[in-house]
């Protein structure tokens, strides 16, 4: 979903159209003329809305726009379960759903047209047809859609920029009671900026209601440790998925079995970082784990997976890199899957990350789970270096000396590496020691060079360093990964 300024009272949920009287009875129709044109045929009937657990998932989503929440974990653990956990099928069932007239499935998906828009497309034609969409949903008195509509405003997407107007949907929205409407107006009329401002009248009106929103943004501005787990407590009190999440971080090694509860309560509310680490642990039945080593958790992969594509749809940046890369390798026990791979790292909700936005640059480039386009490769790559992804110099690195956008270029190569490790990469420094060992045309071998690179890469890595340059010497080859 798009991002508003910071991170809703009841809405009553849609009502059933009231009943119709008899229309009376008329006269049938002269029959049309033979050269009438026939009627266009209906659109086919989705099959999704044939599945048995189609009207427990649409029961869900109305709930969700009745308590007016953002939270869609429910209705995507029951597609998941539905479906087996296939989680392609999502957004074909949020479709079935928007058809239904649900506006949290129909929000969903003009989420997915507005989510990672480069700059220069904010108002294109299909980004406004989008923004329109979702002013429908919006007067409908759906809150978050509200609250999207109003960061439209604020950031010129799919209109130009409007900040009275944006400030305008903003106080309506807040003025329905929503905690997180409430929440992100005290931030944008700069009420709530700082630790002190709890002290203001408004502020302390939420703290008063419970509004957890403002309970949880306190802990992470409180000035001591004492204060930050206080109102930790407060906010998972009041229902904070993020707020059981954080303080099953600060106790997971402490006291690994009070971290196992509270992280279950997180999980309980979706909280997408509680997911994934859940899922992680069931998956990974490892002594290295301490929730599988000192919490005793009975490892379960099938349930773990079920959660960690709970998690990375929710968009969890994490879980959908773990996920896709899981696909690229064949490993958690999923199969070997470059598409499903290309499909994770292209999750709207997070695709905007330099790590996501390099791999899918390095899939393009090579035509892996994807067809081939070096152009765009190039550019997804460079728009994450810029951003400061150490890594995707490296892939950038990879390209140029394979000849994926151009000529093999080994002394290109070569200069993005430093490039990297110049922005702390040490790893940069082994694939250089590669390129000096091997040598190309135009890039002679130089095993002195070699050998110091990998000693200024063992400064950081230690005997890996040593050992990762072993393995690409064993293989004779450079094999990038995302």
């Amino acid at each position: 979903m798009l991002t508003s300024w910071a991170e809703a009272a009841p809405s009553s949920a849609r009502k059933p159209a009231p009943a119709r009287k008899p229309a009376p009875a008329r006269k049938p129709a002269p029959a049309a003329p033979k050269n009438t044109p026939k009627n266009t045929p209906k659109k086919p009937e989705s099959p999704v809305l044939k599945h048995e657990k189609f009207p427990a998932f649409l029961q869900l989503l109305d709930k969700q726009v009745a308590d007016n929440t953002p939270d869609y974990g429910s209705a995507v653990l029951c597609m998941l379960e539905a479906t087996g956990g296939d989680e392609k099928a999502l957004n074909e069932w949020m479709q079935a759903a928007a058809d239904a007239g649900n506006a949290a499935a129909e929000r969903w998906m003009i989420g997915l047209i507005m989510a990672d828009i480069p700059n220069e497309k904010l108002l294109a034609p299909e980004i406004q047809a989008a923004y329109k969409r979702l002013v429908k949903v919006a007067d409908k008195g759906y809150v978050p859609a509200i609250l999207d509509v109003s960061a439209c405003l604020r950031m010129g997407i799919g209109i130009p920029k409007d900040t009275a107007a944006a400030m305008k949907r903003m106080e309506a929205a807040a003025k329905t009671g929503s905690m997180l409407a409430r929440y992100q107006w005290l931030q944008a009329a700069k009420l709530f900026t700082t630790y002190a401002d709890k002290d203001k009248p408004e502020v302390a009106a939420e703290i008063e209601r419970g509004n957890f929103y403002v309970l949880y943004r306190l802990a992470s501005m409180a000035p001591n440790e004492a204060s930050r787990v206080q109102w930790l407590k407060d906010a998972a009190t009041k229902g904070s998925g993020d707020a059981f999440f954080a303080m099953a971080s600060l106790s997971s090694t402490i006291k690994p079995k009070e971290s196992l509860v509270l992280l279950k309560e997180a999980v309980q509310r979706f909280c997408p970082m509680a997911l994934y680490v859940y899922a992680s642990a069931l998956i990974e039945d490892t002594p290295s784990n301490p929730y599988v080593r000192e919490a005793g958790i009975t490892p379960d992969p099938e349930r773990g997976r079920l959660l960690l594509k709970a998690a990375a749809l929710l968009g969890d940046v994490q879980a959908s890199l773990t996920l896709a890369n899981a696909y690229y390798d064949g490993a958690l026990g999923l199969p070997k899957d470059p598409k499903m791979a290309y499909f994770h790292f292209s999750n709207p909700v997070i695709a905007s990350s330099s790590a996501c936005a390099a791999a899918r640059g390095l899939m393009l480039l090579m035509g892996y789970g994807v067809e081939k386009n070096a152009k765009e490769g190039m550019d997804l790559l460079e728009r994450s270096a810029q951003s400061g992804y150490a890594y995707a110099l490296i892939l950038q690195a990879y390209a140029r000396y394979k000849g994926l956008d151009s000529a093999a270029n080994a002394n290109a190569a070569a200069s993005l590496l430093k490039e990297a490790a110049a922005l702390g990469s040490p790893e940069a420094y082994v694939y250089l020691a590669f390129l000096y060992a091997k040598g190309a045309e135009g890039f002679p071998a130089d095993m002195s060079q070699a050998r110091r690179y990998v000693r200024l890469a063992s400064i950081d890595l230690g005997d890996k360093a040593q050992q990762l340059y072993d393995s690409l010497i064993l293989k004779g080859e450079w094999e990038a990964h995302p």
